[in-house]
């Protein structure tokens, strides 16, 4: 094979290809969705159907795996188009086709438009190509029914083989299978007592404007009444209900107001399977206080009723221990932005954090709009909600490029706003002291401090002459 080939690399680069390629497909449907209110419900047919490695070409004189996306597309009239989108190892798509047309030709995008040496090269590569996603995933899961005894429609639609799937011929105790959505476990008065509840937080907590019982969708699964949300450890819930529900350490229940509970299966909460079994990492957090920092996640869970990038997440406090959060992911750059729910262990939330909560969802892309406004502030100690929001207006500091331009501005402000200051110095002058007193204080104060206390120190200094007779 071509260069020093990777197999497994390439497996999941087909892998993440395929992921980061239904998200923005999934995306696409919401924002029809939010665009058009009378759309009954997204379209189903647009779908990602395989992924192949094609091999590698040279693009800006470095080679580049190359990976086709096959895809399929409902047209405006109901019928079904089958398109190709060319991919690099860097999941740049290049471009692609659309076989359905009565000729089919590529169109490579705008960034390569010219390159018709690249599209030559792309066509000449053999679309039956060197690896198939779905031929090694339906050989992988042969394997696995081999080994397990069992048929292969059995483990077909899971997402992870759990390690203890029962026999061929004894009874399933999956209660979260497509078949067996509707059997919930459900505990009793008495069940409840025996759960070790680490963390609850109120069915009516606002997540950016809907009530969580609303956002897991409790009510069209068929659960009513529910009070609180509860998370408990995956051992002590095998040990109350005999079920084991997922393989993450954390799991979560629905407590009812008759004290009753039900288990949430992996209909409502997902195990999130692009951060694993347990999950490593930090999200940007936002604390009960009101505090922003990073925090390790160890187990993570996405919102089936949710718009794809909305997740319920465990991890470490710097204080309290484990914590529910609620989480937004970046479909862009995959990253997370927490948010600590409040529960019986944690102080009431900060004004400000409750609004964050309360405000609608901005769209798919405010956790970006976020992370850009945290990186603003970077290592910043008074980092907190009121600057990564999305009202400007209640930011508790401002953080400025201090550079030339900066400073001529704010020297031309002070000369403007104040005529006695203009008569006596030269937009020059404050310039060069805004300059040093910048450098001389910028440990000890912030910059609107320096420049306020300087202004300050200009009109002493203009009473000064003027009382001297000048």
């Amino acid at each position: 094979m071509d260069r020093d080939f990777d197999m497994e690399k390439a497996i999941d680069k087909m892998r993440s290809i395929r992921e980061k390629r239904e998200l923005e497909m999934l995306n696409a449907e919401l924002e029809k969705a939010d665009s058009n209110p009378d759309t009954e419900k997204r379209t189903s047919n647009n779908k990602v159907l395989n992924v192949k490695y094609l091999g590698v070409v040279e693009i800006d004189g470095k080679e580049k795996g190359i990976y086709l996306v096959l895809e399929q597309k409902e047209n405006e009239d109901g019928t079904l188009a089958e398109i190709e989108r060319y991919y690099t190892e860097d999941e740049e798509c290049i471009g692609g086709n659309n076989n359905s047309d009565q000729y089919e030709y590529l169109i490579l995008n705008e960034k390569y438009a010219n390159e018709k040496e690249l599209a030559k090269k792309l066509q000449d590569l053999d679309k039956e190509g060197i690896l198939d996603l779905n031929s090694l995933e339906q050989e992988r899961l042969e394997e696995i029914a081999r080994a397990l005894g069992v048929d292969v429609e059995e483990i077909e639609s899971i997402d992870e083989i759990d390690v203890n799937i029962k026999e061929k011929g004894q009874k399933s105790t999956n209660k979260d299978s497509k078949e067996n959505e509707d059997e919930r476990v459900e505990i009793s008065e008495e069940g409840v007592k025996g759960l070790d509840i680490k963390e609850e937080t109120e069915a009516n907590t606002y997540l950016k404007g809907e009530t969580l019982d609303k956002k897991l969708g409790l009510a069209e699964k068929g659960i009513t009444g529910v009070k609180k949300i509860a998370r408990v450890s995956t051992s002590n819930l095998k040990n109350v209900t005999g079920e084991k529900t997922t393989n993450n350490e954390d799991s979560f229940v629905a407590i009812k107001s008759d004290n009753t509970a039900v288990v949430l299966g992996e209909d409502i909460l997902k195990k999130d399977t692009r951060r694993g079994n347990n999950p490593r990492g930090e999200s940007l957090t936002i604390n009960n206080d009101g505090n922003v920092s990073r925090e390790a996640i160890t187990s993570s869970y996405l919102i089936v009723n949710g718009n794809g990038q909305e997740y319920l997440q465990c991890g470490y406090d710097e204080s309290s221990g484990k914590e529910i959060k609620y989480t937004l992911r970046s479909n862009t750059t995959g990253e997370d932005v927490a948010t600590e729910l409040e529960t019986q262990r944690t102080y009431d939330d900060d004004s400000y954090v409750r609004g964050f909560l309360n405000d609608r969802n901005e769209g798919i892309y405010e956790p970006d709009k976020i992370m850009e406004r945290d990186k603003e502030h970077g290592e910043c100690d008074e980092k907190d909600v009121t600057v990564i929001d999305n009202d400007k207006d209640n930011d508790s500091h401002e953080h400025f490029e201090v550079n030339e331009e900066y400073i001529r501005v704010k020297a031309k402000d002070i000369i403007d706003g104040n005529e006695d200051i203009k008569e006596v110095f030269t937009e020059r002058e404050v310039e060069n002291l805004l300059k040093r007193r910048i450098e001389e204080q910028k440990e000890q104060k912030t910059v609107e401090e320096i420049i306020e206390n300087t202004k300050q120190e200009l009109e002493q200094e203009t009473q000064h002459f003027r009382s001297r007779g000048f």
